[in-house]
């Protein structure tokens, strides 16, 4: 992200860091990124949208999770190929 006096940088995108305009010299700034780093990210906040009913809307339901897997292994298959199955022989 670009202001017109700072470069801030998230690189990884766990870790938060600012640079000055016209300067070589990053500068870490320090946040508390313990889910991040103890966790898959975002990992820690989807079991916990779903043990505690948070943000329910961020949870994909069966139905949908299965339709999002289909597409993405779609994609992966070529229906031209014929050493490709399609998804309909492997049950998705």
């Amino acid at each position: 992200m670009l202001t017109r006096k700072h470069r801030f940088i998230f690189r990884p995108l766990e870790q938060f860091s600012m640079q000055q305009i016209g300067s070589l010299e990053t500068l870490r700034l320090d946040i508390d990124d313990t889910l991040a780093t103890e966790h898959k990210p975002g990992y820690a906040s989807q079991v916990r949208a779903f043990l505690y009913h948070e943000r329910r809307e961020a949870l994909l339901t069966l139905s949908q999770q299965a339709i999002h897997a289909q597409e993405v292994c779609s994609r992966m298959v070529r229906p031209d190929s014929r050493s490709a199955r399609s998804l309909d022989s492997l049950g998705l």
